[in-house]
């Protein structure tokens, strides 16, 4: 699967940590095209924009500005998740419960992380520890994107500070 529908909510990393992860996506997106570094708190919904303004304000209402710390590298065989870092943190998991049950989906079906590349798996990718791993940073707004359509064709859509 190469493709998403309707929108997501991200966080997303800033300054020197951002700039090393975009280029480190951009030289690994063989795949599929290059994407900016960002933790899905959830994704496809469908939702109107009346509707996602309405209740991402409450969630961002609800919550702080989050401290994540990267953890290792993790590989699976799936299209979003061919390669991701793990992201540590108790309020992470907190605002993405929090968002599930605004958005009606089940929290225990996805795990916010990462994600370093896209695409089918790597022969020789292996889970670990990573460069990035232990590296922090802290994220002060969700941000919307819509995610309809291949990676390409993803736009920012508004931004919700926490």
């Amino acid at each position: 699967m190469s493709e998403v529908a309707g929108h997501s909510v991200w966080l997303m990393p800033q300054g020197a940590l951002a700039d090393r992860l975009a280029a480190r996506i951009c030289n690994d997106s063989v795949a599929a095209s290059p994407f900016l570094p960002h933790i899905t708190v959830v994704g496809q919904l469908p939702h109107d924009p009346t509707q996602l303004d309405a209740l991402l304000h409450e969630l961002a209402a609800g919550h702080d500005p989050i401290e994540i710390t990267l953890g290792d590298r993790a590989v699976e065989g799936e299209w979003f998740r061919a390669s991701y870092l793990h992201a540590d943190s108790a309020d992470l998991l907190t605002l993405h419960a929090h968002a599930c049950r605004l958005f009606d989906c089940d929290p225990a079906g996805y795990r916010p992380h990462l994600s370093l590349r896209y695409g089918p798996p790597e022969a020789e990718a292996t889970s670990g520890v990573d460069p990035e791993t232990g590296a922090r940073f802290t994220a002060h707004e969700l941000v919307l994107w819509h995610t309809e359509g291949p990676v390409a064709n993803w736009i920012e859509a508004a931004r919700f500070p926490l």
